[in-house]
């Protein structure tokens, strides 16, 4: 029967099964879409219901612990703070001393001015007519040069002339002198003291004004008096062109000046150079005087270095020897060897003690001859 094969392929309805899946996806799909929209209003209830127990779940906040890091924090700001605590004590103290070196400088140059002030009045004094006070400077200066060892020879006496000239003739920041102030301040018996001790009368201060010219100018008739009679010339012209009579501001003077001899000033001229050319004669004698001593201190040391030079190259010999006399002993198999050691230490000393005399010789040469020198030249 040939029918009954055909019929098995009409049993196809088994491909419903098929279906079935296709059907089951779709069913699904509906499923899910019903479900999420179900499960997304579900999710939101359950946020609330969340939220509100978490709102009631809520532990209060738990009480701080020290921890580690908190103490590191806390020495780290206790450090800090010391910083700058320790930076504004170094502001304060550096303000404090610049503060106390302000005040410091001020008292210094107030107090030099204080000085300075008191030293103007000093200068004043002794043309003030304090006789004395320029006495006990001369003295002064007197007792320095004994202290200093200057005899009264030839060569001490000129020098002690010529340190006394240099205080009478000394000149202040104006370049006028002693002698010069006393006769602008009319004060007769200084004139005379410094007349005595050697004051030229002709001496230039400033603006080229003679004592003279400035006694004349403050009226002094006195001072006018004796500084002609010790040869001011009243010749001699200021930088202003005017002599002494021009400026003279009492009638008196300026007659004074104009019926004086003149040839009386040239004759006291002529001595007061005289009297230079004398000191000028000793202070000739007083430098050959120390030339010849100084050549003579020049040979006694170059004598004294070529004495110590000797005991020099002795002390070199007798040291050569001692160590040759140590070896020999030594290589010969003497003993007490600590004895011929001891005798080349001994004599290692007296070099050195030789080496140190001679240094002071050169020196003392050098230094002789340095003055020598100087005292040839004139410096």
């Amino acid at each position: 029967m040939p029918p009954k094969p055909a019929a098995k392929p009409a049993a196809k309805p088994a491909a419903k099964p098929a279906a079935k899946p296709a059907a089951g996806k779709a069913a699904p799909a509906k499923k899910s879409s019903t479900s999420s929209l179900t499960g997304a209003k579900k999710p939101a209830g359950a946020a609330g219901k969340g939220k509100a127990g978490d709102a009631k779940k809520t532990p209060p906040p738990k009480e701080k612990v020290w921890g580690p890091d908190d103490d590191a924090a806390r020495k780290i700001q206790t450090c800090y703070r010391k910083h700058l605590a320790k930076k504004a004590l170094e502001r304060a103290k550096k303000e404090k001393e610049e503060y106390d070196a302000l005040m410091d400088r001020l008292q210094k140059e107030a107090f030099v001015h204080l000085v300075k002030m008191q030293q103007e009045e000093a200068e004043r004094q002794p043309f003030d007519g304090d006789v004395d006070l320029m006495q006990q400077i001369l003295k002064e200066v007197s007792d320095l040069d004994d202290k200093h060892g200057i005899g009264h020879d030839v060569i001490g006496r000129a020098m002690r002339n010529r340190h006394l000239l240099n205080i009478i003739n000394c000149e202040d920041a104006n370049a006028n002198t002693p002698i010069s102030e006393a006769a602008s301040g009319g004060h007769v018996d200084a004139i005379k003291f410094l007349l005595d001790q050697g004051a030229d009368p002709n001496c230039r201060g400033q603006f080229q004004r003679t004592p003279l010219y400035r006694a004349a100018f403050a009226g002094h008739m006195e001072a006018c008096q004796i500084l002609l009679q010790n040869g001011a010339d009243p010749r001699l012209y200021a930088g202003d062109g005017q002599t002494p009579e021009q400026v003279a501001s009492v009638d008196a003077v300026a007659q004074m000046l104009s019926d004086w001899d003149i040839a009386q000033t040239e004759m006291l001229l002529k001595k007061l150079e005289q009297a230079k050319e004398k000191r000028l004669e000793e202070e000739k004698k007083r430098k050959e005087a120390e030339q010849l001593k100084l050549e003579d201190q020049v040979e006694e040391a170059q004598k004294e270095f070529e004495a110590m030079q000797k005991k020099l190259d002795r002390a070199y010999a007798e040291l050569n020897k001692r160590i040759f006399e140590h070896d020999t002993a030594k290589d010969s198999g003497f003993e007490r060897t600590d004895i011929t050691l001891q005798t080349v230490h001994d004599a290692e000393a007296d070099l050195e003690i030789a080496k140190i005399d001679v240094e002071k010789a050169r020196d003392k040469l050098s230094k002789i001859r340095l003055l020598l020198r100087e005292a040839k030249t004139g410096e």
